[in-house]
């Protein structure tokens, strides 16, 4: 473990605050430290461990419990098992593997845990936002959808200091392979859409339960963030097996997990895929309260963008009449010099609608200049590129986005002054 730690907290943003090696000591110890820690991990070969032992940690901590088990000691597992320790780690104690135990682990700690379900505290300032759950899509690949899903996410956390869920509801894995590091076969087979399915059947959990302990919490290695604001991924291997199941991973089933996250989540943005009929794709526009499309100034994509733009509409259940739910765009790789421009773009899509949806109208939320430094900085560093310091024509474009869809930190109101400001809107 000395190895593991001595490196995780840059890699992975786990710190070991305390080292305690007999129960004797601990216990006091942790008591002191009630609400500090996230996690205990446990050595499960330590005399003297039984139930109640176990139960007496987990409150004199105030956490969960992960216990240490030596290899191929399937005995002692199902034991640690028995005494209501929900994880139990083999070695080797480090690599991602062992990291996404430990993050999983501290988001269902007792103290997150209300009745029935595990709910968290959420900033009171969540009944200003309007919009809660954006979904992003596009008719057109290649645009930089996924990016855009991170990049707003990532700005509406860490400037916006919002608790955010990044949802990724694209069978195409961009976010799992070109966004964040996480390996393919650790998160298939615990922190993943198909994870979460499997134990939902179960019946041992309620839904949000389920979908609590398989969240990943993602922290910026550098920088200056907000101090309340999280990042919490919901991500999917792009395995065509798991996507064809409709009959576990069905309109219902996606439904239930953009609920439970908005329970615990202020905002959910959620990565949507091109076909609108999945059942995935089609429960995240149905809930979705604003839905951004994303072109780049190239004819056959904006073409194409604005072909697609009534199933969009048709998906959301927009009514001809219109509705307070938004569509809005983003155009990506945008530069001053070229002939296709956001209005031209807005007017293309608006006239798409007029015979069948006349008083759906579509904004302009934004336009990112997607330079190559910015797509490097996002994908092959796997950083967060709206957060560059100092501020970059790219990061000055997400902080405008994000705004628009949420106030940002210097901008939310707190108690007298935020109810007087929701006065006077």
């Amino acid at each position: 473990l000395e190895r593991f730690f001595h490196q995780t907290f840059d890699r992975y943003g786990i710190e070991l605050v305390l080292h305690r090696a007999s129960l004797a000591e601990a216990i006091p110890v942790l008591q002191q430290q009630k609400g500090e820690l996230d996690v205990v991990l446990l050595d499960a070969t330590l005399q003297y461990l039984n139930r109640r032992v176990v139960e007496t940690l987990q409150a004199a901590g105030g956490c969960g419990l992960i216990a240490l088990a030596p290899a191929g000691d399937q005995t002692l597992i199902g034991v640690m098992q028995g005494y209501g320790i929900g994880e139990v780690a083999l070695p080797p104690y480090e690599g991602d593997d062992f990291a996404l135990k430990i993050h999983g682990m501290a988001l269902i700690r007792p103290g997150y845990k209300a009745a029935g379900a595990a709910r968290v505290r959420v900033d009171p300032t969540r009944q200003l936002l309007t919009q809660r759950l954006i979904a992003i899509t596009s008719p057109a690949g290649g645009v930089g959808k996924s990016t855009t899903a991170k990049e707003l996410a990532g700005g509406l956390a860490f400037l916006g200091g919002y608790r955010v869920a990044l949802v990724d509801y694209c069978n195409t894995g961009s976010l799992l392979f070109k966004l964040f590091f996480y390996p393919h076969e650790v998160l298939y087979y615990t922190h993943a859409l198909h994870a979460i399915s499997l134990d939902a059947t179960s019946g041992r959990e309620s839904l949000p339960e389920v979908v609590g302990r398989h969240l990943i919490t993602w922290r910026p290695k550098d920088g200056e963030v907000h101090p309340t604001g999280q990042l919490n991924l919901v991500l999917a291997p792009p395995d065509p097996m798991m996507w064809a199941d409709t009959n576990r991973l069905s309109y219902g089933f996606f439904t239930q997990v953009l609920d439970a996250l908005l329970d615990n989540h202020d905002l959910v943005v959620v990565d949507v895929g091109q076909d609108t009929t999945l059942p995935a794709h089609a429960a995240a526009l149905r809930k979705a309260d604003l839905a951004i499309v994303v072109a780049t100034p190239s004819e056959p994509t904006v073409d194409l963008v604005c072909e697609g733009l009534l199933d969009l509409v048709k998906a959301m259940g927009i009514p001809p009449e219109g509705s307070r739910r938004q569509i809005r765009f983003v155009l990506n790789k945008a530069e001053k010099e070229l002939p296709i421009q956001a209005r031209l773009v807005q007017d293309k899509m608006n006239a798409a609608l007029r015979k069948s949806a006349p008083k759906v109208h579509v904004m302009p939320l934004g336009e990112v200049p997607l330079r190559t430094v910015e797509v490097e900085t996002s994908r092959i560093k796997r950083a967060m590129a709206c957060l560059a310091k100092p501020p970059t024509p790219f990061s000055r474009a997400f902080e405008a986005i994000a705004r628009q869809v949420a106030p940002l930190s210097e901008e939310r109101p707190e108690g007298q002054n935020r109810l007087t400001r929701l006065f006077r809107q």
